[in-house]
């Protein structure tokens, strides 16, 4: 048994060619007793590299459905582990990429997440199940002028030497692995507050005249409810980000609700 304790993922898309270059950190502790190797969720990933800080990495392999990291000495229990992969990717599921070149407006490029049930595993490797929490934190490398929104809140947005941002969200509240949430691209956005919680609404740019609406009556429910129940909202933000044919209506990201573009309406 182990307990994963936090995730840090680092990842580069490729809009043109719908592939993602990323490293995945997991820092885990076995439970109860010494575990000699990590299996973790992976489906489509291509592994360059592994390696571990807190034990050494004997070796790796992939299977249909997993990446098996073997340690050359079990790891104890109650020790912190934190395993850094390297991988490349052309996702099937998980995360999606609406461009152009698949037919959509000039413009409107973007990338999204859609991790419930477990479709996650996709496109990082990860323990795929809704039965265990973690912290997480995701650095995403955009073109300048996209936006990037992901779990918790923003800590950093890096203009870098190769013209790229890197823009970097932090979850200090544990959440659920299909909870991961990241969507980046170019979107009309729209900012409130509720007290100091921050509220955003984010429409592709030519939906950019139905933003309003949409955002409409959202302060006065998060208020509503603050009241009614007497609690404050439980996470950094509520962000609302519409997607271009998202999966489902929409999606409870924490912190981050992910949406259905044609749900916008005048």
């Amino acid at each position: 048994l182990v307990d994963l304790v936090h995730l840090k993922l680092d990842v580069t898309p490729d809009f043109a060619k719908r592939t993602i270059v990323g490293t995945v950190q997991w820092t885990f502790k076995p439970i109860a007793k010494a575990l000699p190797k990590l299996e973790l969720d992976s489906v489509g990933p291509i592994i360059e590299s592994v390696i571990a800080e807190g034990a050494s990495v004997a070796s790796h392999e992939t299977t249909e459905d997993k990446l098996v990291i073997v340690f050359k000495d079990s790891v104890p229990a109650d020790a912190s582990v934190t395993v850094t992969i390297k991988y490349h990717v052309e996702p099937e599921n998980g995360i999606y990429f609406r461009t152009p070149e698949m037919g959509y407006k000039t413009g409107d490029t973007q990338m999204w997440t859609q991790g419930e049930a477990e479709l996650h595993r996709y496109w990082f490797p990860c323990y795929d199940y809704p039965n265990e929490r973690f912290t997480s934190e995701i650095t995403c490398h955009v073109p300048d002028k996209m936006e990037v929104v992901s779990n918790g809140h923003l800590v950093d947005n890096t203009k870098e030497a190769n013209g790229l941002n890197a823009v970097h969200w932090l979850q200090e509240r544990p959440h659920v692995n299909y909870l991961v949430a990241l969507a980046a691209g170019y979107f009309h956005k729209i900012e409130d507050k509720v007290g100091t919680l921050p509220l955003a609404v984010l429409v592709p740019p030519s939906e950019k005249d139905q933003a309003a609406n949409a955002f409409l009556d959202t302060r006065k429910i998060i208020e509503f409810y603050q009241q009614e129940i007497g609690v404050p909202f439980a996470w950094d933000k509520y962000y609302q980000v519409y997607c271009h044919d998202f999966l489902a209506g929409g999606m409870e990201n924490t912190s981050c609700t992910f949406q259905a573009a044609g749900l916008l309406y005048p």
